[in-house]
């Protein structure tokens, strides 16, 4: 199977927190050394000893050698410390920021940083596009929360893409452009598309993958048309199928595992054709 690629670095570096603090802020691996962004007059923090908090935090989880359970144990003590923050969003994105980046990759925690990152009126859009990301990559419909992961990363799924479609040209203090909307669509799409291959819903699965394919290139659009072709091979559409091979196979000629891949279920389908299956 292809594998989609992870969010691209200029999503995390752009997208990522919400303005103020955080404005910049990159993964722990990533971190420049610049001073954080100026807080905006309606976000900053409430006391001396909130914004040395905030500033020993975010070095904290931009630092490689922290080790998980102390930057967990730091971000629940801001939060505990200080619960009125305007900064507990940005708080939580850096959790999920650290959470996403290896070697201290965890879904579990993800998932407990992303949906803090996800409430009130401004949601991070990093956080609404990676919970889309990793949720359909996880879920399996034999767990006992599936119905509520799935509803999670639909709806998501759908915020993000009312964000990139809304016209906005700045997003949380900084430029939202077009480039970072396609690649917010590109992403959305694809996740509703998992989705939609996880509850065995083939059809929207194929409407959903084709419209990521619309905003995706090379590889990704590549694995885009491949997922569609595999939702019209469980519902016997051969000839259809055939068709999103040969695109995923043009989206990225050069790539040895796709070539592999669309041949091996050319094959499949070409012995299902002939009545082999």
């Amino acid at each position: 199977m292809l594998n989609r690629h992870l969010l691209t670095c200029s999503l995390t570096v752009l997208l990522a927190a919400p303005a103020g603090l955080a404005a910049q802020t990159t993964p722990p691996a990533a971190a420049p050394a610049a001073a954080p962004a100026k807080p905006q007059q309606k976000q900053k923090p409430k006391s001396k000893a909130e914004e040395k908090a905030l500033q020993d935090l975010q070095k904290l989880s931009r630092d490689p050698a922290t080790q998980p359970a102390a930057m967990d144990a730091a971000l629940t003590a801001f939060a505990t410390q200080y619960p009125t923050s305007d900064y507990l969003g940005t708080v939580a994105v850096w959790g999920l920021q650290y959470f996403q980046t290896p070697p201290h990759v965890d879904y579990a925690k993800s998932l407990v940083y992303g949906e803090q990152a996800v409430k009130g009126e401004d949601p991070s859009l990093y956080a609404l596009v990676t919970l889309g990301t990793i949720i359909p990559e996880q879920v399996k419909d034999t767990d006992l929360d599936y119905d509520q992961r799935v509803s999670e990363a639909k709806a998501d799924d759908q915020k993000a893409l009312a964000l990139a479609d809304s016209g906005a040209t700045t997003l949380n203090g900084q430029p939202f452009s077009e480039a970072e909307k396609t690649l917010v669509r590109s992403k959305a799409y694809a996740s509703l598309g998992k989705l939609a291959m996880v509850a065995k819903d083939y059809p929207n699965a194929v409407i959903n993958y084709e419209k990521a394919a619309q905003y995706d290139s090379g590889p990704s659009q590549a694995a885009d048309y491949f997922y569609a072709a595999r939702a019209q091979m469980e519902q016997k559409q051969w000839d259809d199928a055939l068709k999103l091979l040969d695109e995923a196979e043009k989206a990225a000629p050069d790539v040895p595992a796709i070539k592999n891949a669309v041949d091996s279920n050319r094959k499949a389908i070409e012995k299902a054709k002939g009545g082999g299956e």
